[in-house]
């Protein structure tokens, strides 16, 4: 089972990566529409992503933690230079967040009333793996591109963490 400490450097690795990808693309890919693809640009993915972190702070805050109630700054999905100033500050809010309060949290992703019983550590690592699956789908765009975001990129931390292990492992059988 994951610790709250290690949910929350998931989080920052998984979004310093994003950052890292960003910083080494051409404004015009970033803020490109892939109709062909059924897939909006890079940018919406990253906007989608930043919108869900912004969510689970304030639902940190106030206990109660709505998805649907997003921002949606467009500014984000056609600027990279301001995607990149926002999961800047979500990192370094992610960092300080040193020991979230435990309380239980509230949460709901539809139209409908209903609220659902949940805590930090099951809201961590719902945002992590959206993360990666916006990722993933940012992978596809890159590459249809002709753009290779690098094998680790959109893959969850614990496939890393797994791929890792076999890596040691087959180099300690091998000797």
């Amino acid at each position: 089972m994951r610790t709250t400490q290690t949910l929350l450097q998931d989080n920052i690795d998984v979004l310093r990566q994003g950052l890292t990808l960003i910083a080494g693309l051409e404004p015009e890919l970033y803020a490109k529409p892939e109709p062909g693809l059924g897939i909006s640009r890079i940018g919406s993915h990253v906007r989608h992503v930043v919108d869900f972190y912004e969510r689970l702070f304030e639902g940190l805050e106030t206990g109660r933690l709505d998805y649907d109630a997003r921002r949606r700054d467009p500014r984000v999905e056609t600027d990279a230079a301001v995607a990149v100033e926002q999961i800047e500050a979500l990192v370094e809010r992610l960092a300080a967040t040193v020991s979230p309060d435990h309380r239980a949290l509230e949460t709901k992703q539809d139209s409908r009333d209903a609220w659902t019983a949940s805590s930090v550590e099951r809201e961590l690592a719902f945002v992590l793996s959206h993360t990666v699956h916006h990722y993933a789908l940012i992978a596809v765009v890159l590459r249809a591109n002709g753009v290779e975001p690098g094998e680790k990129f959109g893959v969850a931390p614990s496939t890393l963490r797994h791929w890792a292990e076999q890596r040691t492992g087959e180099r300690t059988c091998a000797r």
